[in-house]
């Protein structure tokens, strides 16, 4: 019972290798315990048709731990899928380069290159000219990540593999390595650990890594993490080859589950992880031909990676809402009427103050008819004066309130679809030719700018509006519906 118990504990608790059995158990004679371990996880194996470099068949145990991580695992991709499927056109494009900076720092630092963010910030706007070769690594990372972002969809086998490393190095005929790594650990005899495949068996290991990617039924956050170790220990070309695992890893996310969405997700952070516990896994899982090391590992790692997404998300959207919160208020287009001005009640001593002023001769007591004249002259002489002062020599003059408040009524009773923000929007700003944006959706109904955003693609699915863009900028203009 009580080996049962240790079974469960290094198995669900702690996946441990049999080195650290005997050190959290402080003992050396662990080997009964070690073989119940071992009978423990073979009821939950499975086979990936993956072969290590001694020709053994990789493993996973997908244990409860396994099953459970992976879950949560799911459920938080969704909610970024959700809430990056909800973001506009240019919002997400603003997310895209807050992501794409910071896993452009891991490719940098992986390579011992500069990040800083005006480096970074260069190579997101193409300004590359002044970068020697070993720095265009970072601009071809990009390129590598459009390729993914347009060629997803595609069946992932060695020529897509060698299209995304091509990339990288800027060779359309790339192929495997054909020298040997040069690392001692190669040439142990007794329990060897390799660093990287024999030349002589690259190519049937990519094959099974390719089978494995088409075939296996394993979940893609899974299979994405399995792929980048196999990856990253097969070692097939002579450089890049981790940066071609990360981005392969995103390839099987995008084709699996996410689509070019996945681009944005900043697994480039396995490159500047703690080497010395990579190190541990790499080898426990070599040893072992258990992939649930690493496994383990990268379920753990991908939450960290997803909260960081969604913090850029949060913090995305926030940036969004002050910048818009403390934006200066623009004058838009003239939509609401211009109502004629009312005649204020003068003072009989107030008015002959003001005749005085423009010196014109005491006359008899005008009759209502004429002060109404009066007042309609004086009005069209300060009409003449304010247009005087503008460039434009016509202001249009739309719907009253009156009529404005009976169309949206109209348009209510008309198209029951339609919310009464969306009708209230819509009846004061239906001038053809026009062209109208979120923010004034969002100044006429005070609402918040998501609100306006779906306010406005609703009236465009309903046939209201037209959408256009401008340069990076998003516009609605009124569709005639007569």
């Amino acid at each position: 019972m009580a080996n049962n118990d240790l079974a469960f504990r290094f198995t669900e608790e702690k996946y441990a290798s049999k080195s650290e059995v005997m050190k959290d158990l402080n003992t050396s004679l662990v080997d009964n315990i070690w073989a119940n371990i071992i009978a423990y996880r073979k009821q939950y194996n499975i086979g990936l048709g993956l072969h290590s470099f001694s020709k053994g068949e990789y493993v996973l145990c997908n244990c409860q731990f396994i099953i459970s991580k992976n879950a949560q695992a799911e459920m938080k991709l969704l909610r970024v899928m959700r809430e990056v499927s909800a973001l506009a056109d240019d919002e997400y494009d603003g997310l895209e380069i807050l992501s794409y900076q910071s896993l452009l720092k891991s490719v940098a630092k992986n390579n011992n290159l500069d990040d800083s963010d005006i480096r970074m910030r260069n190579v997101l706007k193409g300004d590359v000219h002044f970068f020697d070769e070993t720095s265009k690594i970072l601009p071809r990372y990009l390129d590598a990540l459009q390729f993914i972002k347009e060629s997803y969809v595609r069946s992932i086998d060695i020529n897509f593999i060698n299209e995304v490393h091509g990339i990288l190095v800027d060779d359309k005929a790339s192929s495997f390595r054909s020298k040997e790594d040069s690392s001692q650990a190669n040439r142990v005899v007794i329990d060897r650990i390799y660093t990287a495949a024999p030349v002589n068996l690259i190519e049937s290991l990519m094959e099974d890594l390719c089978n494995f990617i088409n075939n296996s039924t394993v979940s893609p956050i899974i299979k994405a993490y399995i792929a980048y170790y196999y990856l990253v220990m097969v070692k097939p070309y002579s450089k890049y080859s981790e940066e071609t695992a990360a981005l392969l890893a995103k390839a099987i996310i995008a084709r699996e589950s996410m689509g070019a969405m996945a681009c944005i997700l900043p697994l480039e952070h396995l490159l500047v992880d703690s080497e010395a516990d990579l190190v541990k896994l790499y080898n426990n899982t070599q040893r072992y031909n258990d992939l649930t090391y690493f496994v383990r590992y990268g379920l753990d790692f991908n939450e960290n990676v997803i909260n960081q997404l969604i913090d850029h998300i949060v913090s995305y959207k926030t940036q969004m809402i002050k910048e818009e919160f403390y934006a200066p208020d623009v004058e838009t287009p003239v939509e609401e009427p211009v109502e004629e001005a009312k005649p204020e009640p003068v003072h009989p001593s107030a008015q002959e103050t003001k005749e005085e002023k423009v010196e014109q001769p005491q006359l008899a007591p005008a009759t209502p008819a004429q002060r109404e004249d009066k007042r309609i002259v004086i009005n069209e002489e300060k009409e003449e004066q304010r247009l005087e002062e503008i460039a434009i020599s016509y202001i249009p003059r739309g719907l009253d309130e009156a009529e404005a408040r009976r169309l949206e009524v109209h348009l209510l009773e008309l198209d029951p679809s339609l919310k009464k923000g969306e009708a209230r929007f819509y009846a004061r700003h239906c001038t053809l030719g026009k062209m109208y944006t979120i923010q004034q959706f969002k100044q006429a109904n005070r609402c918040a700018y998501e609100t306006a955003r779906t306010g406005m693609e609703h009236l465009v699915e309903l046939g209201y509006y037209r959408k256009e863009q401008i340069k990076n900028k998003f516009v609605y203009t009124p569709i005639n519906r007569r």
